[in-house]
């Protein structure tokens, strides 16, 4: 019959294969883990760079909405003048006109 020490030996060599094999399954469930992590990081980056994509977009659509705005407040101010000239050319023209007699 085998010493004691010999199946004491034993049963720590197998609590130790079982403890190895939980290590692996645990080592394997944290590798997957990490991959579904790398996984969403990635889909995470693209989307953000479509959010950046459409930021650009949304960013030269105000700055051209920005430029028209000033375009159009421009023109209002020649329009402006040219009418304030056109009432005084008007007025010019009735004073002329008035002295004329028929």
């Amino acid at each position: 019959m085998p010493p004691k020490s010999w199946k004491k030996g034993r049963t720590q060599a197998t609590d130790t294969v079982e403890h190895a094999g939980k290590a692996e399954l645990s080592l394997t469930n944290v590798g997957k883990a990490f991959e579904e992590i790398k996984q969403v990081n990635s889909e995470i980056l693209e989307v953000v760079k479509e959010q950046v994509s459409v930021a650009q977009v949304v960013d030269n659509n105000l700055s051209n909405m920005n430029d028209l705005g000033n375009q159009t407040a421009d023109g209002v101010g020649k329009t402006h003048q040219a009418s304030s000239h056109v009432a005084e050319l008007s007025g010019k023209l009735n004073s002329l006109v008035a002295q004329f007699k028929v």
